[in-house]
């Protein structure tokens, strides 16, 4: 399928609680004008409602990728290349296509309204606002291939600094060593170590992610795991939007990654998802998969513990 995966623009749908599906999407009003007696909360109401429905059909498309990292919030924003890389036929091509020329449409009459950008938090807004305190403790599950049962991987935000946040970490209850230390775009700073006695390597990233991300912008690094192994990756930004999921707003960013395992035979391959809130870095999930086992895994955050 060339740079994209379709299964990959399926990853914007259902941290917790499966996938919503969305009100079904009247299709027309291709052109501005059959906008001009709406209301500007009803033209971004709408827009909102035209990209579920572009990422259901993508979801549809390619349901048996099993892929689902974060549940749609409020106004998401799809990186339509993107969509129209899964190559859907028949009727899902056609609607997918009606559903562009909309979107098109509806962005041309708000800006002919003077309606300004979509109503969901940005970026600048939500820098000020770190979505984690000193003390407050990440909880993720973690599935590895390596380990077969999934775990609890907890970090416990310790220090603030300029730059960098970091933390303590624990899987199942058992300090790891060292701290697990990461700056604001969400790369690590240093080499994660396994528990002693825990077989299964952790997947880590140095030198991939870059801060606020925009739609469609381009990444490209190492991944890296705690048992040697090396993976050359890129990756897009595929979709945008804010989740309150966990009771405070996470600006997040989904970028499809894929690449290759270094020091593996030829055609070994990584691919999948990654999850971060853009003003802090903060992993909301992880999901890669890989004949290489170091680089299988699922990490999904669960729950945010108060730090009282």
């Amino acid at each position: 399928m060339g740079f994209w995966r379709a299964s990959a623009l399926v990853a914007v749908m259902a941290l917790t609680g499966g996938c919503a599906s969305s009100p079904p999407v009247t299709l027309g009003g291709d052109d501005p004008a059959h906008y001009g007696h709406w209301r500007c909360d009803a033209m971004h109401d709408e827009v909102d409602r035209v990209q579920q429905r572009a990422v259901d059909l993508a979801l549809a498309a390619d349901l048996r990728a099993g892929y689902g990292v974060v549940a749609l919030g409020q106004g998401i924003e799809v990186f339509w290349p993107a969509l129209r890389a899964m190559r859907a036929d028949g009727p899902d091509a056609v609607e997918l296509a009606r559903l562009e020329r909309r979107h098109a449409a509806l962005h041309e009459a708000l800006a002919q309204r003077g309606c300004g950008p979509l109503r969901h938090a940005t970026a600048a807004q939500l820098a000020p606002m770190l979505p984690l305190a000193p003390g407050e403790r990440l909880v993720y599950e973690e599935r590895t291939a390596a380990r077969r049962t999934a775990g609890e991987l907890a970090l416990t935000l310790e220090v603030v600094r300029r730059g960098q946040l970091e933390f303590s970490a624990s899987l199942d209850g058992r300090a790891l060593p060292g701290a697990w230390v990461q700056d604001l775009a969400g790369n690590l700073r240093g080499t994660p170590a396994p528990a002693r006695g825990d077989a299964a390597p952790w997947a880590y990233w140095t030198q991939l992610l870059e801060r606020s991300p925009r739609l469609g912008d381009v990444v490209a690094g190492e991944l890296h795991h705690s048992g040697g192994g090396r993976a050359r990756v890129r990756g897009q930004v595929i979709a945008l939007g804010v989740h309150t999921g966990f009771g405070r707003p996470f600006d997040f960013a989904a970028i499809e990654l894929f690449g290759d395992v270094l020091g593996a035979p030829a055609g070994t391959r990584v691919d999948g998802v990654i999850v971060v809130d853009r003003g802090s870095g903060v992993l909301l999930r992880l999901e890669l998969r890989s004949p290489d086992p170091g680089f299988d895994l699922r990490r999904t955050l669960l729950r945010i513990e108060g730090g009282g």
